[in-house]
């Protein structure tokens, strides 16, 4: 059976493709970018394989799209935006095509996106080592890539543990009252809120340890 193109009629609401009729009939929607690269015309013959081409191009296309969008709003690990584009409901193909357009695009890069967080956290809110390695594989961020942007900003800073977890406990105490210097068994207590508090925050024990004895 022949398939003629009978109308390519604009979109309303996506101003970027347009709905594509083929023997009288709506078929699927279409970027107009596709439409150009096709050379697709009313009156054309086409076949079911080549619409079935358009249909596979346009979801990429959409993918892209949203791709582009999610980065519009904050930057994002590879794992995390593929996560995000599937449960839009795109296939692998699609999702997998996006993420290569994007990243020829220079707009995903994995270890500056994972060094940009790190050096944010340690700006905003001091975290251990261990706490931000797993934030970032959270994120979807390979554990050798986060471990190795950890490192990185970490030396490139010129901070360790041991500084960090002085400066958030610091920061604890300033928002607490410190126990009477007489009283052992509160201060104790008080201790070891503080040292609970900084291994919450991804601190080693003996960052923890080190930073109490400082403080």
């Amino acid at each position: 059976m022949s398939l003629t193109v009978t109308a390519l009629k604009a979109q309303r609401r996506t101003t970027e493709r347009v709905n594509l009729f083929v023997n009288g009939e709506f078929r699927c929607g279409v970027a107009y970018e596709i439409v150009v690269r096709e050379l697709l015309s009313v009156g054309g013959v086409i076949d079911a394989a080549t619409l079935e081409r358009f249909v596979l191009a346009d979801a990429k296309w959409q993918a892209k799209q949203s791709a582009l969008s999610l980065l519009a709003t904050r930057a994002r690990a590879t794992g995390e935006l593929a996560d995000r584009l599937r449960r839009k409901g795109y296939a692998d193909e699609a999702v997998r095509h996006a993420l290569t357009e994007v990243e020829r695009m220079g707009l995903m890069d994995d270890m500056a996106f994972a060094e940009g967080w790190v050096r944010d956290r340690l700006l905003l809110r001091p975290r251990g080592a261990r706490a931000l390695v797993a934030e970032l594989t959270r994120k979807r961020v390979a554990p050798d890539t986060a471990r190795d942007a950890v490192a990185r900003v970490m030396a490139r800073e010129g901070v360790a543990d041991l500084d960090l977890c002085a400066a958030a406990a610091g920061k604890w105490l300033r928002t607490r009252p410190s126990p009477a210097a007489s009283d052992r068994e509160e201060r104790d207590r008080f201790r070891r809120r503080l040292a609970g508090y900084l291994g919450r925050r991804g601190f080693t024990g003996d960052a923890v340890r080190a930073a109490l004895d400082r403080i």
